[in-house]
């Protein structure tokens, strides 16, 4: 009850107050993907988890969640949000994750290893070695980024990349890094960040106790603020004390949102993901993350 009328304050500040003429009625019909019977007892996991999606975004007068199968649930509900907000809300999968990045000699091995094969496969990848922008120094000591690539190029260059497997230590993995826009041309640095031996980031979702949206007047901006239990707040406090001077990576479904640079030890269990976000968009990601990731796949439908 506390995390529902947490978020239900901070999506009022954001979306302005819901009165009835700001409450559209909508319809929807979902189909959660269920491959094998093996797979029920997750669709039963997943439609759990849409209605709690749902009712944090919703007036609560009216709604309506109904399974109708196995894998099928309808809903009828009343909302601020636009449909296409709401969509984003049944059918992301919703995985937060915080990394370290590999840096310094591990980086710089990596460099060599990606820019060595991409020169040598030019029958193959015609072109790539050059959509692979340096940084040109032999120094990795302070450099945490591995390439940069231009918009244009960003399709056809992480595939490459991600096949890359053994270039890439095994305890880490490529990811592109938010589009960063400039007036010689619009980028993405990529970087190789970090995992757990099993495979996780050092902090995932279920270390989150509790997600909601601020407004910063001093900055004149929205974020997302994110509260950690107990655990979470321990491997918080010493991934800052690891990485002083160096960026933590923040990721939404194996996207990077925000790389804040780290200046000292944070305690107190508390961080905040700042980003290309609207306030709509923030609100639907505060209310994805006061919730368990969809253990399957889904899709909607609006009913008209």
């Amino acid at each position: 009850m506390k995390k529902t009328a947490a978020l239900f304050i901070a999506l009022t500040l954001i979306c302005g107050a819901c009165s009835s003429q700001d409450l559209t009625e909508m319809r929807y019909t979902m189909e959660i993907e269920a491959i094998d019977p093996d797979d029920v007892p997750l669709a039963a996991e997943t439609a759990d988890i849409l209605k709690q999606r749902l009712s944090l975004i919703s007036e609560r007068k009216g709604f309506e969640f109904e399974r109708t199968g196995n894998t099928a649930c309808t809903v009828k509900f009343k909302t601020t949000m636009s449909p296409a907000a709401v969509e984003t809300l049944l059918t992301t999968r919703g995985e937060m994750g915080i990394y370290e990045l590999v840096t310094g000699e591990k980086l710089k091995e990596t460099a060599r290893l990606i820019s060595e094969a991409a020169e040598a496969d030019s029958v193959n990848n015609p072109g790539m070695y050059g959509m692979l922008g340096k940084y040109w120094s032999d120094d990795f000591s302070r450099i945490p980024e591995l390439f940069y690539v231009r918009e244009d190029d960003i399709g056809t260059v992480m595939p490459f990349l991600q096949g890359m497997g053994e270039a890439v230590p095994r305890d880490a993995c490529i990811m592109k890094g938010p589009l960063e826009k400039g007036a010689a041309g619009n980028k993405y640095n990529i970087y190789v960040v970090r995992l757990n031996p099993d495979g996780n980031p050092a902090i995932d979702q279920s270390r989150v106790e509790k997600a909601y949206v601020e407004y910063s007047r001093r900055y004149d901006y929205s974020y997302i603020g994110l509260q950690f239990d107990t655990e979470g707040a321990l491997r918080f406090a010493k991934l800052t004390e690891d990485n002083i001077g160096w960026p933590l990576v923040f990721a939404l479904d194996g996207e990077i949102v925000y790389t804040p640079m780290v200046n000292s030890r944070i305690e107190g269990g508390k961080a905040l993901i700042t980003g290309d976000f609207d306030n709509e968009e923030l609100a639907v990601w505060a209310a994805i993350l006061n919730t368990a990731p969809l253990k399957l796949p889904v899709t909607a439908e609006r009913i008209q």
